[in-house]
């Protein structure tokens, strides 16, 4: 089948992998459906989820949310979320049961698991500027082709100290 879907995971520390370790069921599924796991982490509040309006994913709850059991499965099904832990589904009481998680999950992972096309491929820009730590500032172009004189253009607080001069003590300058 094949495709992606993203899966929400508290707290920060958490990864698709460690998800999948704890949930041996679950990694069998996603393996045999092909299906790959988008990580995105959530702080832990009903709140941060996404809306009914955004495409449906997995959400791992977890011991320290700040929000109760019941009211994570309950966001959930409004927004069309499945709700999961290791290898049970958060029910709307905040109960879970892992009876049939094999079943709602390969569902959910059929129906909302959207399809990545590979773009097509296109040509690379004819010049593409090197992004530098600094902003250029041309300062001279020499009679030889493709040869560009460049100097640093300092920011910010450095900028201004070297267009007034720095100064020591006394008010001498340094250079």
């Amino acid at each position: 089948m094949g495709g992606q879907i993203r899966i929400y995971l508290y707290p920060g520390y958490m990864t698709k992998e460690a998800a999948l370790a704890q949930s041996p069921r679950l990694a069998a599924l996603v393996a045999e459906l092909g299906i790959d796991l988008k990580e995105v982490h959530w702080d832990g509040q009903v709140e941060s989820l996404p809306t009914k309006r955004e495409a449906p994913a997995l959400v791992r709850a977890s011991s320290m949310m700040n929000c109760g059991w019941d009211e994570l499965g309950l966001v959930c099904q409004r927004g069309g979320h499945l709700a999961i832990y290791n290898d049970s589904l958060v029910l709307l009481d905040g109960r879970t049961t892992p009876d049939t998680f094999a079943a709602t999950v390969r569902e959910f992972l059929k129906a909302n698991a959207r399809v990545i096309t590979a773009p097509a491929a296109s040509k690379p820009p004819a010049f593409s500027q090197p992004s530098y730590p600094y902003s250029i500032q041309v300062t001279k172009v020499s009679g030889r082709p493709g040869y560009v004189h460049k100097t640093k253009k300092p920011k910010g607080k450095r900028r201004k100290e070297r267009a007034r001069g720095r100064r020591g003590r006394g008010g001498q300058r340094y250079w």
